[in-house]
Order: C-alpha cells, then structure tokens, then sequence
C-alpha cells in the first residue's frame, strides 16, 4: 500500500500513542475559523482548486440620492447597538466634505435621515444645510469614510480622517506661529500646499466638529483621501490605510495607540511586474473578519489613448481586488482578479465601483459601494448634473465565501497540516447540492482512527450547510482533544468554504513538547 492510499484508506490505529496538550494549554475555549485564503495549512491536495468567490450585485439594495456627486460616496454601514436598525453615512461632494445620513431597519432598503435644522453643524466657512439629513460639512475639506471606533478612548466613537486647505487654512496658518505653514503664510496668497490634516469627530454620529489638534499627517507627508481606519484586536491599537503622498496611488499602512497621534507611514502595497502594466492602487478599506482582515483594493486603470498632461492620470476604470491578512498588519494579494468587476457601460458600477464598508448579517456578507455610470475623472463632462450618475450599491455573498475549494470534477480531498483540538466540536461551512463530504481524523502519522473514519462519518450529503457539525456514529471529536492529529476531507461536487472550531495548528516544537509529556502555548501565530 502506498502512502497515497494510506491516506485515503479506514485502516485501524491506536490512540494511545498519541501524546495531548496539557490542561493549562486546553483550559479556556476560544472559535477560531480556518478560512481558505491560502492553501497553507494543508499538507496535501488532490483533484480540487482554490478559487475566489463572486459577490452578486443586489439591484433592489441600490440607494439612489439625487445630492450624490459623480465621484465618490464612500459609504459607512454601521449597525446600531441599540435599536437593531442600521445607519449609512455618505458624502455627497469629494469636495467639500459634505455629510449626509440615510436609514433603514434591515440594510437593505434605506431612505434618508430627517434630522432638526438646528442640529446641522459646519465649522468655520458659511457652508448651509442642503437636505434634511445633511449632518455636517467641512468648508474647503475633503475626508475617508466615517471610522466606527470600537474603543473611542477619547470620547467619539466617530471619525472622519479629513484634509482641508485653502483660505481657511492659510488664515489658521497665518495666525498660528506654531503652524507648519506659517512662515510660508507670511510671504503668500492662499496656495494649494496650504492644508490640515485634521479628524472630524462625532459622539453620537449626528452632531459632528473639527478636532484640529488630532492630527494624522506628518510634517513630511501630505496624502489624500481615500482614508481608511480599523481596529486591530490583535496589536489593541489602530491602524490606517492612506497613500505614500497627494496623488501618489499606492498604499501605506500606519497605527497609532489613540486613534490621534500617528505612526510614520510604511509602504504596503504598489504594482509589481505580475500586475496589468501601469495600474494605481486607489485606495484599500479593511474590515476585521472572523480574526482576519479583509483588504478591499481599489485598482485603477488609466486610460492610455493620451500622453500624461498632468500629474497623474485622471481618466480610468476602477474595480476592486481581494487581499487579506492574519495580522491585519502585513497584508497579501489574493487572485489579481476582480472580486467586485464593472457592469456593462451605462449601468450603476459601469465605470467604477469602490467599495468601502462591509457587514455580516445571519450567513451573508453585504459589500456596500460607491458606483458609477462613468470612468473616474468624466464627471466634468456633464455640466453639474448629478441624477442618475451615481449610486450606492450592495453586493452579497455567501459567509466566509471570498474563497473556497471547489471539487475539479471527480472526488477530491484535502489532508491537512497537523494540530491540536481545545475544544469537542468542529464544524464546516460546505456546499454539495448534488455531491457528498466526507472526513476522517488521522494521527500524525495518517494512519485513520478507529471509528473516526471515512466510512463511519455521518457526510454532508446532496446538501449545504454554514455550520454542519463534524460527527461520526460511534465516536467523538472528545476522544482526541488535546491530541496531535490530522483532519482529512473528502468530497464530491462539492465547495468548502472553512472550518470552525477551538484548535491550534502545531509545529515542530509543539510535537516534541507534546511528545515529551510537557505543555505548549497556542498563542504564536496561532492563526
């Protein structure tokens, strides 16, 4: 029997000689989901293809504003805590900064915030209410998307990251000896280099102001919006995802402890040479997910019929690529291909789609987007007119679907790399409509445990299920807590999208430390 068959095979094995944690390391139960974005934790493959998933445009989901300008939107959906109901905030303007609030009870049909006029808001620069459920403008300022802070240490849970340049800011300048542009100011007119980098904060998300003291460029660095903020849990601080400089159309990652005081920025992401020759990377929203982090790559493709006459290109086509992260620090390219790709012309998303806010509800993740009749950089082209230009659009797909194993065509299956289970329960989030799954659980060694086999597994048969729970007729996943061991899957026209469980895939030290009766920590790259 060769190794091929032995993996595949219900031959009979012992437990006893398989070492197992010990219950310091085994005392607390923490869900983790095996997510496929890579094919790292599997030590074997056959006949099945790591492939991306495919959101699917919800047409009846579109929200159309007259007020929406041809550029950007970059809408925020933030559930709210305590009414169960839902909030979208937009700006109608790239620039100004004009802020505006819609509603809904499910997330899905939504209608604009009614709100007195008296609690409108604009900071220095005689901006007026537009519409009723016009929050907030910042005169001469353009900003990210809102930022639902989960710790909101200093008080506004609420952010907007903004610049703001102009009049108002040469005569800040001119006022303030401390101000960078300060002596610039002196000797000139308002210039375009004159700017703030300041947040826009809210307690409540209604009423909003300019916090000028909490800064996020740097004396050296002077990027645009698209500005994009998250928590990380794991490092407990904040991070943020901008550009290397104004125009420049790649990204940088920096953090900060406070969400008001910044890192200096470091280079994540620009174009490679297994890349469309001379795209842009727009812009990157990051969303937590399930302990990872989910990287929305805004990709611009420039129209290249005419030579540059201007900084950069501003005609172009913009879609949005997968990328991910364990860390939510150091971030990899997923399948350079469009996650969310463009409609035909002359439909909402036609020219482009940016999508920036993400949320999980029941087994479907909704993907809320700026889109765009045109390519970015026409809006000119139509004369001030705004309806029908532009709208936000929802996307939805499948829980944990931005990647999956799909069966090629025959059976197939996976083995994977060893590791421990904490907890008796695992399940899978798996699709075989017309098809079968099957698993078994080996030791280190593959050699198939008795009653845990193939053949004694209850299988997810011609059925689909987010949270099938792994079981076999005469034995339990109980049997081998705390033990070394491999899962290996079988399946039939079927797609796996993870696996859900309290486990921790081991390394070489543990098993030696397991072998030798001693216990391990799960906490290293426990992901």
């Amino acid at each position: 029997m060769t190794r091929r068959d032995l993996l595949w095979s219900a031959a009979a094995s012992g437990l006893a000689s398989l070492p197992s944690v010990s219950a310091a390391a085994s005392s607390s139960s923490e869900e983790k989901t095996w997510l496929f974005w890579d094919l790292w934790k599997l030590d074997m493959l056959q006949g099945a293809e790591l492939r991306q998933g495919k959101p699917q445009l919800q047409p009846d989901a579109s929200y159309e504003d007259p007020l929406l300008g041809s550029l950007s939107s970059w809408p925020a959906v933030i559930r709210s805590s305590d009414s169960g109901g839902w909030r979208m905030y937009y700006s109608a303007e790239w620039r100004p900064l004009t802020l505006l609030c819609a509603e809904s009870e499910d997330g899905i049909r939504w209608r604009p915030m009614t709100r007195p006029a008296g609690e409108f808001a604009s900071d220095p620069g005689g901006a007026k209410k537009i519409a009723p459920h016009h929050l907030y403008t910042l005169p001469s300022g353009s900003g990210g998307s809102v930022y639902a802070d989960p710790v909101a240490d200093d008080g506004y849970p609420c952010k907007i990251f903004a610049i703001q340049s102009g009049e108002i800011t040469h005569a800040r300048a001119l006022n303030d000896e401390n101000h960078q542009f300060h002596e610039y100011a002196k000797k000139a007119q308002p210039q375009r280099y004159f700017s703030d980098h300041l947040t826009v904060v809210s307690k409540d998300g209604v009423r909003w102001k300019a916090d000028y003291d909490a800064i996020w460029n740097k004396p050296h660095w002077h990027p645009e919006p698209p500005v994009y903020a998250y928590y990380n849990s794991r490092r407990a601080k904040h991070f943020m995802t901008s550009r290397p400089g104004h125009g420049d159309r790649r990204v940088v990652i920096l953090d900060s402890n406070d969400a008001r005081r910044w890192s200096e920025p470091e280079l994540l992401f620009q174009p490679d040479p297994t890349d469309e020759p001379l795209i842009q990377f727009y812009g990157m929203p990051v969303i937590p997910y399930e302990g990872a982090f989910v990287g929305l790559l805004w990709v611009f493709h420039p129209a290249q019929f005419d030579v540059p006459d201007k900084y950069n290109y501003s005609l172009g086509r913009i879609d949005c690529q997968l990328a991910y992260s364990y860390d939510g620090v150091r971030f990899n390219r997923g399948f350079r291909q469009p996650l969310i790709g463009l409609e035909e012309q002359g439909k909402y998303g036609g020219g482009h789609f940016q999508p920036s806010s993400l949320t999980v509800v029941g087994d479907e993740i909704r993907i809320y987007s700026t889109a765009a009749r045109h390519t970015h950089g026409m809006g000119s082209r139509f004369d001030g007119r705004r309806e029908g230009l532009a709208a936000i659009t929802m996307h939805t797909l499948r829980r944990d679907g931005f990647t999956y194993l799909q069966s090629k065509g025959g059976w197939a299956g996976f083995v994977s790399k060893p590791w421990v289970l904490r907890g008796d329960s695992l399940t899978m989030n798996a699709a075989a409509p017309q098809g079968e799954i099957r698993y078994q659980v080996t030791t280190l060694e593959s050699e198939p445990i008795p009653g845990l086999t193939f053949d004694d597994c209850v299988p997810l048969r011609e059925g689909d299920s987010t949270a099938w729970r792994l079981r076999w007729k005469e034995r339990s996943l109980g049997d081998v807590v705390g033990k070394p061991i491999r899962l290996a899957v079988r399946f039939l026209h079927g797609k796996i999208y993870s696996f859900r469980g309290d486990y921790h895939f081991i390394d070489a030290q543990d098993w030696h430390l397991l072998d030798g009766g001693k216990p391990i920590d799960p906490r290293w790259f426990d992901y």
